[in-house]
């Protein structure tokens, strides 16, 4: 009886024995699984990283961009404002004090209309030169520029 008794523990630690050798196998998969998914998980973080850099680069240079324009819009209103206009383009307002130039020399002058004809005034005298071109006269200084 002793013999059998024996030979039924000896069966359930065998039997326990390859029931550990299989979890064990398992636990290898498992871990194996586990670094692959860890691995492929870090490396998807590391994109999303990238990504989001970028994605925040993008929306500083939207933010730069967006701010050039405007910065070029108001260049080229402040060129406009400062540009030589020809007068068979366009005349000034009547009594209103401007640069004017004949292609020679840049004097002050305002214009009236006589007749419908344009005429230029300097310092209270009428101007017989040809003004080609005017300008708008800048503004001047404020306090503490």
């Amino acid at each position: 009886m002793k013999s059998r008794t024996i030979e039924i523990i000896d069966n359930h630690i065998k039997a326990l024995e390859e029931e550990l050798e299989w979890y064990q196998q398992k636990n290898i998969e498992l871990q194996d699984k586990y670094d692959i998914e860890k691995e492929q998980l870090e490396q998807e973080r590391d994109y999303l990283d990238g990504r989001c850099a970028a994605l925040e680069n993008d929306l500083v240079l939207d933010d730069v961009v967006s701010k050039l324009d405007k910065v070029k819009t108001r260049l080229a209103e402040l060129e406009a404002q400062q540009r030589w206009i020809p007068v068979s383009e366009r005349e000034p307002e009547e009594n209103r004090y401007v640069l004017v130039t004949d292609g020679k020399q840049v004097f002050e002058a305002k214009c009236y209309k006589k007749y419908d004809e344009l005429k230029w005034v300097w310092q209270g005298y009428d101007i017989d030169e040809n003004i080609t071109h005017w300008m708008l006269k800048p503004q001047p200084p404020k306090d503490g520029e």
